[in-house]
């Protein structure tokens, strides 16, 4: 227990320190006292088997799954461990005269490494298969919560598939005894595991909990479960209606009385459940267990549990963006309304995550948006200094948006200085929701234009990030040549053998198309995605070449036939393009593969897009018909 301490409470320490040291001394402070620990908890590895592990108690095997799954993801300690045997067979080497090389010192780390891998593998397995033959000990109803949160750091391939079938199956049946409240805290649970087999069941376990929520609305009248509940359909991206009316309903109710500040409206019912059924196991300490997880439920708790009505509001519009649940307009007006005097209290990420939430909702409240978009080009512009690492000058850029924005003195002041990669993070979601919601704003393109032309200079985007930003542009009409010359060197470097693997069909298409658009002289880059060429040693025999230029063919192929509507009808227009001579380049220029594949696009055949009724033409059906039947009465009675 006391090397488990060491091995915890580093991590906590360093985490909080953080915030007053660089980040670099806190990871080498933190990886320096982890390291002795960690060494001990792998000594102890072949001391539980099979027949130890199944006699443990639950307390203590849960809290072993937790930190050797912490072990499994961390490769400072992994590493650590290893090296220390390594290095004392280098020791004894030289002392006999060896002399062992710098080579031979990193194959036996990372053979160390390997080896205490498949030693964690092996007892997470038999903590799993424990877990799997004591049911009563790990799978009642109060034990699911601790269950869950110790999963969440499982990795899915050290556990087999049946131990999630058999979690998730468990959850399912026992969603209906849980008390509404317990009903949330198990659905963020649920939200909160790593990606899972689809046989896993996930969806119906999610859905069951979900379902027994909106049974007892009344429990999302207060705060906690409200957040619960938002946080884990975001997370899950789950298109649960009725729970998404009933958290709709709750939020009409609460912000429509003045949005008291966390206060309860009511009590949350436990008909029908079992009291004696709540708690964790006997002998468990929940703190111990759940602290330092970054991306587990006891964090997101604690997150959660810090929110008011702003946070509230922004976590709202969030998680019925990741629902992608558009039909609440309603709501969604009357929440943005209860933002428009609280703007200058958003921070960056926040102000991120309002634009990126309306843009997916198709959401445009303009009282808002005239309010946030000054807001966030002041946000940005006092956030220069962070890309390129001088501090000096981000202070002083906080300082004149400061003294520019003599309307909220506090925004920028509150809105900190969060890392470069948050910083580039929140722009590209800014440029992007700017390019759904159609909003030119000058201040916040040329901000957004600089910090990201920054970062592609300092290497700090990646070709994906490259792409997206080129096809925001594209979206909003807008070309800005240092940026735009800044992205296309960073792809120009990038080898063209793998280009089209790098971005992805639809990253590719999105290249191409905004390329088109502002008619830039990249030949090369249209030649290697459209072609995918590789470039053919100089001895290669005739054969070869045709098997080579065969498997290409093949490859173009199933990529054509693997594009979505929205792909094919973009090749096609930059094919339009090419017969136009709307490029400075004749298509004549590019290879054979990449005109082939520009005909086949060209006379590929889509399946026509399923007509739908908007909202708005089903209100004006409604009132045409209602005016036609009375007028026609009137008219008869003449």
């Amino acid at each position: 227990m006391q090397d488990i301490e060491e091995y915890l409470i580093p991590s906590n320490s360093s985490s909080s320190n953080s915030s007053n040291s660089s980040s670099s001394s806190s990871i080498n402070g933190s990886n320096s006292l982890k390291g002795p620990a960690a060494e001990r908890l792998f000594a102890y590895l072949p001391l539980l088997s099979a027949s130890r592990v199944q006699q443990l108690p639950a307390a203590d095997l849960l809290l072993l799954l937790r930190v050797y799954s912490r072990l499994f993801t961390a490769e400072a300690p992994l590493a650590a461990a290893a090296a220390g045997p390594a290095a004392a067979a280098a020791a004894a080497g030289e002392a006999a005269g060896e002399g062992a090389c710098g080579s031979s010192k990193i194959k036996d780390e990372r053979g160390g490494a390997a080896a205490n891998k498949a030693a964690i593998c092996l007892f997470l397995n038999r903590g799993a298969a424990t877990i799997l033959r004591r049911p009563l000990d790990f799978m009642l109803p109060s034990q699911l919560p601790c269950l869950l949160a110790v999963s969440a750091s499982l990795p899915p391939a050290a556990v087999p598939l049946e131990f999630w079938r058999c979690l998730l199956r468990r959850t399912a049946d026992v969603a209906r005894l849980l008390s509404p409240s317990a009903a949330t805290r198990l659905l963020l649970g649920l939200a909160c595991l790593p990606k899972l087999h689809e046989d896993a069941g996930l969806p119906r376990a999610a859905a069951a909990v979900c379902a027994r929520v909106a049974s007892a609305p009344e429990c999302l009248q207060q705060q906690e479960s409200l957040l619960h509940a938002m946080e884990a359909l975001r997370r899950l991206q789950l298109l649960h209606v009725p729970l998404l009316t009933e958290i709709a309903r709750a939020l009409q109710l609460r912000f429509a009385a003045g949005a008291p500040s966390g206060v309860p409206r009511g009590r949350a019912s436990h008909k029908g459940t079992n009291p004696s059924l709540r708690g964790p196991p006997q002998g468990l300490d929940v703190s111990s267990l759940l602290d330092g997880d970054t991306n587990g439920p006891h964090t997101c708790y604690q997150r959660l549990h810090s929110k008011e009505d702003i946070g509230l509001v922004v976590e709202a519009l969030s998680c019925f963006a990741a629902a992608k649940a558009t039909e609440f307009q309603a709501l969604f007006r009357g929440l943005a309304d209860s933002l428009v005097e609280a703007v200058e209290t958003l921070e960056l990420g926040e102000t991120a995550q309002v634009l990126a939430a309306l843009g997916a909702l198709n959401c445009y409240p303009e009282k808002l948006l005239a309010r946030l978009l000054p807001h966030v080009a002041a946000l940005l512009a006092a956030q220069r200094g962070v890309i390129s690492g001088d501090q000096e000058e981000a202070r002083e850029a906080t300082a004149a948006a400061a003294a520019a924005a003599a309307e909220a003195p506090a925004a920028t002041a509150a809105a900190g200085a969060p890392g470069a990669a948050a910083v580039i993070k929140d722009t590209l979601r800014i440029l992007r929701s700017l390019g759904q919601l159609q909003k030119r704003d000058a201040a916040v393109l040329r901000e957004a234009a600089g910090l990201l032309e920054g970062a592609a200079e300092l290497k700090r985007l990646s070709l994906r990030d490259c792409v997206r930003v080129l096809y925001d542009c594209y979206r909003l009409d807008v070309w800005h040549p240092p940026l735009g010359d800044k992205l296309l060197s960073c792809l120009r470097a990038h080898p063209r053998s793998n280009l089209l693997d790098a971005l992805g069909l639809q990253g590719a298409t999105n290249l191409l198309l905004a390329l088109s658009y502002f008619r830039r002289n990249e030949q090369p880059i249209f030649d290697a995605l459209l072609s995918q060429a590789r470039p053919a040693a100089a001895a290669a025999v005739a054969a070869a070449a045709a098997v080579a230029s065969e498997v290409l063919f093949l490859m173009l192929l199933r990529h054509v036939q693997c594009l979505s509507k929205e792909g094919v009808s973009q090749l096609q227009t930059v094919g339009l393009a090419f017969r136009a001579g709307h490029l400075p380049f004749a298509a004549e220029s590019l290879s054979v593969a990449a005109r082939d594949v520009l005909q086949r696009v060209r006379v590929k055949e889509t399946e026509p897009e399923t007509p739908c009724i908007s909202s708005l033409q089903e209100a004006v059906a409604k009132a045409s018909t209602f005016l036609q039947c009375h007028y026609y009465s009137e008219a008869s009675s003449l």
